[in-house]
């Protein structure tokens, strides 16, 4: 058996809502339905997006005017019964919780991780504990999010 280990961080009392950087002609927007089939109709992460948002997880998506996806992640709002599920129940009612976030291998390296999680406590904060967890052996994430 595999043992998992994940770094979890909480938003401290010191954040304020910040501008956060889109390059010329991108945009974000909240996570729906229509997302999943217009970026990832054939894509093998298809049946996961549909399931967070189907399990009441809100979706932030950064994208451009030339269709193409950037990024994305999720916040899972607090007393989710079924997300986030790689934490154990007693984690879920702690606050809003940030996972499953992911850059587009072709825009890695330009800060789209950084605007990401900017955007999402920009939009969670004030409701709640914020909390993020990323894998151990993840030093990108753990770096932009220490």
């Amino acid at each position: 058996m595999t043992t998992v280990i994940y770094h979890i961080y909480v938003l401290g009392d010191e954040w304020r809502p910040d501008n956060f950087k889109l390059y010329p002609g991108d945009k974000w927007k909240r996570f729906e339905r229509d997302d999943v089939y217009r970026f990832f109709q054939s894509d093998v992460k298809r049946k996961r997006l549909e399931e967070l948002i189907d399990n009441g997880v809100i979706g932030y998506l950064i994208y451009s005017d030339d269709g193409g996806w950037r990024c994305f992640g999720w916040c899972c709002p607090p007393d989710n019964p079924v997300e986030p599920k790689h934490l154990p129940v007693e984690y879920h009612d702690r606050g809003y919780w940030i996972y499953n976030c992911y850059t587009n291998p072709d825009y890695r390296d330009m800060g789209y991780y950084h605007s990401l999680l900017t955007l999402m406590c920009n939009e969670t904060y004030g409701r709640g504990e914020i909390y993020i967890d990323t894998l151990e052996d993840n030093s990108v994430s753990r770096h932009v999010i220490a």
